[in-house]
This record gives structure tokens, C-alpha cells and sequence, in this order.
């Protein structure tokens, strides 16, 4: 496992280097990338995973703040998405479609 981290004084303030992530995806195959950085909202997620090209995002603040942040990708329907939420959360692998 290698991670890459923006640490010291002020390394967390201004947005996070997504370039980087992108360049890094492009030299590197067999190996998961997973972003992280800028994800307030779903819609961030998407276009960082647009941009990166990464396998996969993940939130820290952003999540923190909106623990609902990747419920949009089961769907526009609110109770489906609850639905579909609580099974995934007790372990059913069956998602239910309408």
C-alpha cells in the first residue's frame, strides 16, 4: 500500500492536486488509484473521477459534513435509495430495482 499525503504547515489549505492523481493513473497500471480531495457534493465525486480517471474517489470533511454524499448513485428516487441503502448496510447484496 503507498499513499501520498499533503502534510506540514498549511498543506491542507486550497484545493487538492488532482493533476497529480491524473498523471499518476496514466503512469501506473495493475494498481488501484483512489482519489481524495475537493468532495463536497456528489457531483464532486463524479468530476473527479472524470478528471483523474481514478478507480475510485473517497470523501474525509466532505462526508463528515453530508454522510448522505454517494447515496445519488443508487438513483434519483429518495425511497429507493433508502431502500437500497439499508440492504446494502445489512449485508444483502440484492439491490432492488422498480
Amino acid at each position: 500500500r503507498a499513499t501520498w499525503e499533503r502534510k506540514g504547515p498549511g498543506a491542507r489549505d486550497g484545493p487538492a492536486l488532482l493533476d497529480h492523481v491524473q498523471k499518476i493513473k496514466e503512469m501506473v497500471s495493475g494498481i488501484p488509484i483512489i482519489a481524495n480531495g475537493n468532495i463536497i457534493t456528489f457531483e464532486d465525486g463524479m468530476e473527479n473521477l472524470a478528471l483523474t480517471k481514478a478507480d475510485g474517489v473517497m470523501s474525509a470533511e466532505g462526508i463528515l459534513d453530508n454522510p448522505s454524499l454517494f447515496l445519488p448513485r443508487y438513483g434519483e428516487n429518495l425511497d429507493q435509495t433508502i431502500e437500497i441503502a439499508d440492504c446494502t448496510l445489512a449485508g444483502d447484496s440484492k439491490l432492488v430495482e422498480e
